[in-house]
């Protein structure tokens, strides 16, 4: 797979150096030519190659064109999730990797873990249906990728739970960017009209701790985000360690 991924990132590059080197056997070809009696007699064979070759290049062409818009839909199927157009846990697998390079490349101090949740999610779909319920959803899901930058990673991990990695030089970031989120979310005009009331989240955020997994993170976070129920609701409770 890394090898086909290899291919269809320089697959360009790939079929010109074809495209050059079938130009060249042509005119190479068409320099074969016979002397007799002071005429040169033009070698056909070589025309009639010529042709065949360029099109057999230019229906390669057109599948790897095609392969390759394959390959990145079924990318993004595979790790995105289709209501909300977020990605999801295959996509998070990887996530280790991509938080370390960008420590080291890109300045960041600190990486912040959110789990969200949202409050009577189920009340939401028994009373209104599961129709609103996903509206809802949705709605949320444009609020997270609306209220974060491009580096940083919105997740839909379960039904009505996500999970946010988000890139900051400082805590006090994170800290801002929770509140915002949840302001945003309780204050929404859209979901306050289907739901005929403001809907709220409750969460928990952590920092995650040198070479530190995101599988653990995301455990401390939940940990967070259920004191946060136990609390009544409706807030977003600080890993108190990391202030």
């Amino acid at each position: 797979m890394k090898h086909v991924r290899r291919f269809i990132k320089y697959k360009h590059q790939v079929m010109l150096i074809l495209g050059v080197y079938i130009v060249f056997l042509q005119f190479d070809e068409q320099h074969n030519q016979v002397v007799i009696d002071n005429t040169f007699i033009h070698d056909y064979h070589a025309s009639i190659f010529f042709f065949i070759s360029l099109f057999f290049w230019l229906i390669v062409y057109y599948l790897m064109i095609q392969f390759s818009q394959y390959y990145q839909n079924s990318k993004v199927q595979l790790e995105n999730d289709p209501l909300t157009d977020l990605k999801n846990r295959n996509f998070l697998k990887g996530a280790d990797f991509r938080i370390q390079k960008d420590l080291k490349t890109k300045g960041f101090h600190c990486i912040g873990v959110i789990a969200l949740d949202i409050d009577y999610f189920k009340q939401i779909n028994d009373s209104l249906g599961h129709y609103i319920g996903d509206l809802v959803l949705i709605r949320i899901g444009e609020i997270l990728k609306t209220n974060v930058r491009q580096y940083d990673e919105c997740y839909r991990v379960g039904g009505d739970e996500f999970i946010l990695i988000i890139r900051a030089h400082h805590y006090v970031e994170l800290v801002d960017l929770v509140n915002r989120l949840q302001n945003c979310i309780l204050k929404d005009a859209y979901m306050c009209d289907i739901c005929l009331q403001s809907v709220t989240v409750s969460g928990g955020l952590i920092y995650l701790e040198p070479h530190e997994e995101i599988h653990n993170a995301m455990l401390r976070a939940d940990d967070l985000l259920y004191v946060a129920k136990r609390s009544g609701r409706g807030q977003i409770h600080h890993d108190p360690i990391n202030i």
